[in-house]
């Protein structure tokens, strides 16, 4: 009889044992989900470049995306640049002209490298578009401007100086780090 009682009390233990132990992993996991939504709200904000003011894009906040885009490029690449020449350009499809490609350019301290990222437009708000390539073009610093087709395909326009060479380079996108 003491045995029974003894094994019926262990069984207890056993199964109020599992039962909590069921409930942490419940309370982890939500806490994990709500961390993760929590970064993924956080990282929509930050990937959002620009809006629309009275019909003209304008950043939402310059320095944020200065240090974003330090951060994503590392310093060899950011040294290079002048990340306060960022801006905004808006222009046609290089093969349809009634396509408009919006996009942020970067270059570089001399002119001669200018860095595009794609901006993709989500209602009034612009973000990085995360399936775009990044076009560098290099070569000249009149001319040999990062330039975009209908489908997104990067080009540089040429170089207005005599005997210049641009040259292109296309990259995928990295992942957003905050």
């Amino acid at each position: 009889m003491k045995t029974t009682k003894t094994g019926k009390l262990l069984l207890v233990l056993c199964l109020l044992f599992l039962y909590s132990c069921e409930n942490k992993e419940n309370k982890q996991s939500s806490n994990e989900s709500k961390t993760e939504s929590k970064k993924s709200t956080e990282k929509q904000k930050v990937t959002i470049v620009a809006k629309m003011d009275k019909g003209k894009i304008v950043f939402t906040d310059k320095k944020k995306l200065i240090t974003m885009l330090a951060k994503n490029m590392g310093s060899k690449m950011s040294s290079k640049l002048d990340m306060n020449s960022a801006e905004i350009d808006v222009s046609k499809a290089i093969d349809d002209e009634k396509t408009e490609i919006v996009q942020l350019v970067i270059s570089s301290k001399d002119s001669t490298e200018k860095v595009s990222y794609l901006l993709a437009r989500k209602a009034n708000e612009f973000e990085v578009s995360a399936t775009a390539t990044i076009v560098t073009c290099t070569g000249c610093a009149a001319g040999c401007n990062p330039k975009r087709a209908k489908d997104g395909t990067g080009y540089c326009s040429t170089c207005h100086t005599e005997g210049g060479k641009c040259e292109k380079t296309e990259t995928l996108q990295a992942v957003v780090r905050k």
